[in-house]
């Protein structure tokens, strides 16, 4: 949804043009910041950075949920809305996700739910973190497996964005470090990867939030998605590979079946 809204750059007082917000896993680091030939190629700042800071950004994939928080303030200042309202009124309701709202900074959770888990570090049980608050525009949104599946469809089928909009989600850097499968490119807040026995691989964005780690796949033309829900949360290096890693196969067995 944001996508549709960033035809132009938006005046921001630092010259960071929009499109650096959306790409990268969450954070803003881009392939050759002095080109200025494509979208995919868009500038980190409006006269170009110097020379050492090209260097230093390079062409890395790094993650920030800022670059989230701040789309939302952009798209509440360009329109006068909440973003929040903008979700429900271009993408929710269109769709009709019955079960996808914006909670706020409510901790409540529809019923009925799973007990979201957290095993933090050091600890010998894990915590229930089911009632949590927090998050913008960067994730502060509950919805279903099912629901996220429904949204991928319509995103990749055209229902929500125009052909160049969506043209310009799916042009992509290399992201090679940021999940633990090989061929991962970032696009405009989605990913793309190959995935075996599929053709023409799958588009996919997971997420984490306290007790709750989720993981998706759609194909390019829409026709088949596929999104799962985990309950807990591991926080320690090799359980959370472990865990990534069965997620992302439950997503390929399901699509490529």
């Amino acid at each position: 949804m944001p996508a549709a809204l960033t035809r132009r750059p938006f005046p921001w007082r630092y010259g960071i043009l929009v499109p650096n917000h959306i790409c990268a896993t969450r954070g803003t680091r881009w392939r050759n910041p002095r080109s200025r030939q494509s979208p995919a190629n868009w500038p980190f700042g409006t006269q170009g950075p110097s020379t050492h800071a090209a260097s230093r950004w390079g062409n890395r994939v790094s993650g920030s949920n800022t670059n989230y928080v701040v789309l939302g303030m952009l798209l509440e200042a360009a329109t006068g809305h909440p973003w929040a309202r903008l979700v429900h009124e271009r993408v929710i309701e269109p769709l009709g996700l019955r079960h996808t709202f914006t909670p706020g900074t409510s901790p409540y959770v529809p019923q009925p739910t799973a007990t979201a888990c957290t095993w933090f570090p050091g600890a010998d049980r894990p915590t229930d973190t089911t009632l949590a608050t927090g998050g913008g525009a960067d994730g502060g949104i509950i919805s279903t497996p099912r629901d996220l599946a429904t949204f991928l469809r319509a995103l990749m089928s055209g229902r929500l964005l125009r052909p160049a909009q969506l043209a310009a989600m799916k042009r992509t850097v290399p992201a090679p470090d940021w999940i633990p499968a090989p061929g991962v490119r970032y696009g405009l807040g989605i990913a793309w990867r190959p995935v075996a026995g599929s053709r023409d691989g799958v588009w996919f964005h997971g997420g984490t939030h306290l007790g709750v780690v989720s993981e998706s796949g759609v194909t390019p033309d829409g026709s088949r998605a596929v999104a799962a829900a985990v309950f807990t949360l591991r926080t320690d290096e090799e359980g959370r590979k472990a865990q990534a890693l069965a997620a992302l196969r439950l997503v390929d067995n399901a699509l490529t079946a």
